[in-house]
């Protein structure tokens, strides 16, 4: 470390201690922050010095180094987001060792940087408890700061929802609930979406996903949530409306009819030309690669094969057609095959009359197969 930045990191230690109280160590404890290297700093001296010192990186990791609970809540506000990589946020996850540096760090550093959603979607696999807890706490984050993120994004990350809230333990389910509700106040039609999942999870055998779904659904239920959402397209005062599409752009998706759809042939014969012939192309390309007992039904009102979870899905929209793989690492595994269409983490976008190529879509599911099958395994 050079000398400069060594001298930086010593006047900020001190600042610190200078600045510590016997109130705030305790206020740790009562809040169930375990630190094992704590001054007992309040967030607003924190802030109030993160503003004196301004944007560094190279400050923020030595901070990070020094394994003092105040001085890597600084890092917060400190470093700069551009200029975090995955390796540092992998490397600063498993270094979480309570719900206030884990929470802190995704809602003021992690959901700023360009790998937030990739990081979802790996961490939420993890065992450690306090890694998987910083997907969530990540999502809930996205959910309320990323202005630009497509619906569907959200609405895939319900699949990841489903799977961790089954998880017992106290800041994994929490945090799973914290992201269910904040998606579910996004706007209407996430909102549904968001209802519909809380209410599953609320009649789960097991105990910690009724703990979620009862949890979320008393937020997203209440008069409050429901004014604040009532002027917006998808919910009316007083009554949730059901998602009629992949809760996905805020375009009217292209498949109209009844609300609730019995099975994928109805969802098609409601599609129209030349999106049906397209999408019945992609189903057919599916078929073709999933094992016999993989299954269709439709999944957040859309058509999804099953096969060991939820394998991929489709949808048609009034200017495109969806395939979605639900799982930005498979998206990122065939990026330069897919470098024709238009892709977000969870999204395969195309023409509504031209589909990805059979070839591309069979890789797709048999990678997609591949994933699921690990997962089942662990």
């Amino acid at each position: 470390m050079k000398r400069q930045l060594q001298d930086e990191v010593q006047a900020v230690l001190s600042w610190l201690e200078q600045n510590s109280t016997a109130r705030d160590r305790d206020n740790l404890v009562r809040f169930g922050i375990n630190a094992n290297k704590a001054f007992g700093v309040s967030m607003m001296n924190i802030q109030v010095l993160a503003k004196r010192l301004g944007r560094n990186h190279d400050l923020a990791a030595a901070l990070w180094d020094t394994g003092w609970y105040e001085a890597r809540m600084l890092t917060s506000f400190v470093d700069e987001p551009a200029r975090v990589t995955p390796a540092q946020m992998d490397r600063w996850c498993r270094d979480f060792d309570n719900w206030g540096i884990c929470d802190t760090v995704c809602f003021h550093l992690f959901d700023r940087t360009p790998h937030a959603w990739a990081k979802i979607a790996q961490w939420s696999g993890k065992p450690d408890e306090f890694v998987k807890r910083a997907a969530f706490a990540l999502l809930a984050s996205l959910a309320g700061h990323d202005k630009s993120a497509d619906d569907e994004l959200f609405a895939g990350s319900l699949l990841l929802i489903e799977r961790a809230a089954t998880d017992e333990r106290n800041f994994v389910k929490k945090g799973v609930s914290w992201a269910l509700r904040r998606i579910g106040r996004r706007n209407g039609t996430l909102h549904a979406a968001a209802v519909t999942v809380a209410r599953r999870l609320a009649e789960s055998q097991r105990a910690a996903a009724r703990w979620v779904g009862k949890d979320a659904l008393r937020e997203l239920t209440s008069p409050a949530v429901i004014r604040r959402l009532a002027a917006r397209p998808g919910i009316q005062e007083g009554r949730v409306q059901p998602v009629r599409a992949l809760a996905g752009t805020r375009r009217r998706p292209a498949a109209k009819g009844k609300v609730a759809l019995k099975n994928v042939d109805e969802y098609l014969a409601g599609v129209p030309e030349p999106a049906r012939t397209t999408l019945n192309r992609v189903r057919a390309a599916i078929r073709s690669a999933v094992p016999a007992e993989a299954t269709e039904t439709i999944h957040y009102r859309i058509p999804t094969f099953q096969y060991k979870g939820p394998l991929l899905g489709f949808a048609a929209f009034s200017n495109h057609c969806g395939l979605y793989p639900m799982s930005p690492a498979v998206i990122e595994e065939f990026k330069n095959e897919l470098k024709d269409f238009q892709t977000s983490k969870g999204t395969i976008r195309f023409p509504v009359d031209k589909p990805p190529p059979v070839a591309l879509v069979k890789k797709l599911v048999k990678a997609r197969i591949a994933e699921n099958q690990h997962k089942k395994r662990r």
